[in-house]
């Protein structure tokens, strides 16, 4: 994040945090994943930093999204024209 301010582009960059998915972590006893409906395996955690101006700071949404539309929200995001 410095490098990003010292550059003067933190203002305008669009940075996401995420995973693939799920991992047990020992949790109901078990360490691995699989197709068990627990919420380890399913709410991954999604954080965004969006350029300033594009949405108020720190604004939590707690929707459902899926990883197949990432690539055309950054796009969009972007100033892309596929979305």
């Amino acid at each position: 994040m410095e490098q990003f301010r010292q550059l003067g582009l933190w203002d305008n960059t669009i940075v996401m945090f995420t995973a693939d998915h799920g991992d047990m972590m020992n949790a109901h006893r078990m360490r691995l994943k699989g197709t068990l409906p627990y919420n380890e395996l399913y709410r991954i955690p999604l954080v965004m930093k969006l350029p300033a101006g594009m949405t108020p700071a720190c604004r939590t949404i707690d929707d459902l999204v899926s990883n197949e539309r990432f690539a055309a929200t950054l796009l969009r995001t972007g100033g892309g024209d596929r979305a």
